[in-house]
C-alpha cells in the first residue's frame, strides 16, 4: 500500500507535500496498471497529508483532544502505529492540563519540557504547533484568573508565543497599566512597534521602559540594535547603574526625545531635573549639579548643544 511507505508525520507546515511532490513519490506506473488506480494512491497520500495537517492545526489551537482524535483517526486509516501512541500522549496531555486548568503556573511546569510530555518523534512544524498550544493554554487560563503575569512573565509574553499578536499587546498593556512586570511589557510592545517599522514609537516605549522598570527590562531581547548600544555608551561613561541612565544617554545619542517633566530613576532623574531647571532659569548651580552627577554626560550635551 502507498501510505505505508510514507514516514510518520512528515508532512510540512502548511499540511503537506504540493501535488508534484507526491506524484514523483510514486512507484512508476507499470503499462499493466490502470492510471485510476495511481490517481487513488494519490489521492491516498494527499488525504493522509491534510490529517496531519488538522493535528497541527489543533495543537496549534490548544485544542488538545481533538488533536488527539485527529491522530487516532490517522493511526487507524493508514495503520500508523506510532500516530496512535501520538493520540494516547495528547489524551494524557489534555487530562494533565484539565487538572491544573486554574493554575497557569503549575501549566508552565508542565511543559518546561515538552519531550518529557510527548515522546513521539514529531516535525518540526508539529513541535512547534505544540508548544504554541501550550502557551496559549497558559494565556487564557491566566486572563481567566484576572493575572497580567505568570512567573514573572506578561500575560502578553504567552500570547506572542501562541502567535497572537492583536491580544498580546492588549495584554502588555494591561499589565502596565497594573504597574506589572512593566520594563518587561514595555520592552516588548517597543519590539512589536520596532518590527512594524515604527521606530519613533517604538524607541519612546524602550525609554518608557527604562524610565519606569529600569531592572526589569530583559536588554538582551530588545531587536534594535541602536538601543542596546546606549548601554555600552553609558558603561563608557562610567554611569553606574547602567540601565537607569540609558533614558539620558539615549537623549545624548539623539534617540530619545526628552520630556518636559523629569522622569526615570535615581541620579538620571535628577540630572534630568536639573537639565530642565538649567533650561528654564539660567541659573548656573544646576549646570554645575549636572556636571557633579556625570561630568562625561555633561560635555557630551554641552558638545553637541542639548543643554
Amino acid at each position: 500500500m502507498i501510505e505505508q511507505q510514507i514516514p510518520f508525520l512528515e508532512t510540512s507546515h502548511e499540511g503537506g507535500p504540493q501535488r508534484e511532490n507526491a506524484a514523483s513519490s510514486l512507484p512508476h506506473r507499470s503499462p499493466g496498471i490502470p492510471a485510476a488506480l495511481e490517481l487513488r494512491q494519490l489521492d491516498l497520500f494527499e488525504s493522509h497529508a491534510a490529517r496531519f495537517a488538522q493535528v497541527e492545526e489543533a495543537l496549534r489551537e490548544g485544542r488538545f483532544s481533538s488533536a488527539a482524535v485527529l491522530a487516532r483517526s490517522v493511526g487507524q486509516r493508514h495503520g500508523l502505529a506510532e500516530a496512535i501512541g501520538l493520540a494516547k500522549e495528547l489524551e494524557r496531555l489534555d487530562i494533565c492540563l484539565e487538572q491544573v486548568a486554574n493554575d497557569p503556573e503549575k501549566m508552565v511546569a508542565l511543559f518546561e519540557k515538552p519531550d518529557s510530555l510527548i515522546r513521539s518523534r514529531l516535525t518540526a512544524a508539529l513541535k512547534a504547533a505544540l508548544l504554541c498550544g501550550l502557551h496559549r493554554s497558559v494565556a487564557e487560563a491566566a486572563e481567566r484568573g484576572g493575572l497580567v503575569a505568570v512567573l514573572e512573565r506578561p500575560v502578553g509574553w504567552y500570547w506572542l508565543r501562541a502567535e497572537k499578536t492583536d491580544k498580546a499587546m492588549a495584554a502588555l498593556e494591561a499589565a502596565v497599566l497594573h504597574k506589572t512586570v512593566v520594563g518587561e511589557s514595555l520592552s516588548i510592545l517597543g519590539n512589536l512597534a520596532f518590527g512594524e517599522k515604527a521606530i519613533g514609537k517604538a524607541r519612546d516605549l524602550y525609554r518608557r521602559a527604562f524610565c519606569e522598570d529600569p531592572s526589569g527590562v530583559m536588554v538582551q531581547t530588545i531587536i534594535d540594535s541602536e538601543v542596546q548600544g546606549v548601554l555600552d555608551d553609558a558603561e563608557d561613561l562610567g554611569l553606574e547603574p547602567v540601565k537607569e541612565w540609558v533614558p539620558m544617554v539615549g537623549y545624548a545619542a539623539g534617540l530619545f526625545r526628552l520630556p518636559d517633566e523629569p522622569q526615570g530613576r535615581g541620579a538620571c532623574r535628577e540630572f534630568h531635573a536639573a537639565l530642565l531647571a538649567g533650561r528654564r532659569t539660567g541659573d548656573v548651580r544646576h549646570r554645575r549639579r549636572m556636571k557633579d552627577l556625570a561630568s562625561l554626560l555633561f560635555e557630551w550635551l554641552r558638545d553637541a548643544k542639548k543643554l
